[in-house]
């Protein structure tokens, strides 16, 4: 069976090769962000993980920005 007989829609909603490049970026990360205006960089962990199949990466990231804390 070829692609032209299988269902469009799973055809479509099955992880390709893009997806296997995105899954390389998982894992725990600490960042460092530079800011015009601001004297000392904002530090930010990040969490990356694949989900829904392998469908999505999800970025999850805390920090603290300008004194306030972000999520």
């Amino acid at each position: 069976m070829n692609a032209q007989e299988k269902d469009p829609w799973s055809v479509y909603m099955t992880p390709t090769s893009i997806h296997e490049l995105f899954s390389k970026y998982e894992g725990e990360f600490q960042m460092e962000i530079e800011m015009n205006g601001l004297n000392e960089p904002v530090l930010i962990s990040s969490s990356h993980k694949m989900i829904l199949g392998g469908r999505f990466l999800e970025l999850k990231q805390k920090g603290k920005m300008m004194g306030m804390d972000y999520e």
